[in-house]
């Protein structure tokens, strides 16, 4: 549930961050998930911008996880493997942060949130009309819903956003209108040889 990137992962990841570097990035944001913050830090090297967690941007998770164990790393855990970037102080990185199976209308709500707490904690708070430019990492459930939340989209049983492994979606968002410049593009990675659509994701599969 909470896994690394895989080779294959990570040159699609660091080809991801290449381009990113290239349109320009002022502040990373990311999921808690390893492979999420695998990403991210990339994104930070290639691009010189500070980053942080960002809860809300958790994966998706369809089913119970049944008798397991807690499969996360722990806050302090995170802290030490990704010094980088920061914790908020309420975060509490434990089996009491989130309950599972989420709905996709739960997701959709939840990307709202995050819309609401990206606009508060950085774009309304920046210097005149100057433009902040996130880089914003999570997994594709979530990543399709964060589009269709901008866009003002809902009913998400009969709409959705479809979101590769390393892709990349480009989206000029105000509270009361959004322009989506770019959704699910993928041209980065096609001197990796990869079918997203068949072949290894970039990390590994429960079997």
């Amino acid at each position: 549930m909470d896994c690394g990137l895989t080779e294959l992962g990570q040159c699609q990841a660091a080809a991801a961050a290449q381009r990113l570097a290239e349109l320009g990035v002022d502040h990373v944001v990311a999921s808690p998930y390893i492979r999420a913050l695998e990403t991210a830090d990339l994104i930070r090297r290639a691009t010189g911008a500070p980053g942080s967690v960002v809860p809300l941007l958790r994966e998706h998770h369809v089913d119970a996880w049944g008798e397991v164990d807690w499969p996360f790393l722990s806050r302090g855990a995170l802290a030490e493997r990704f010094p980088e970037f920061r914790l908020p102080e309420d975060f509490g990185f434990d089996p009491e942060w989130f309950d599972v199976p989420e709905t996709e209308e739960g997701v959709l709500r939840r990307a709202r949130s995050v819309l609401r707490e990206l606009w508060e904690t950085y774009a309304a708070s920046a210097d005149g009309n100057r433009d902040v430019r996130l880089a914003v990492v999570s997994h594709g459930s979530p990543t399709g819903k964060l589009v269709m939340a901008a866009l003002g989209l809902s009913a998400p049983q009969k709409t959705a956003v479809r979101i590769d492994n390393a892709s990349i979606s480009i989206v000029e968002y105000f509270p009361d209108w959004c322009v989506l410049g770019a959704s699910n593009r993928t041209d980065h990675l096609a001197h990796l040889g990869v079918d997203l659509a068949k072949e290894d994701p970039g990390y590994p599969i429960p079997r």
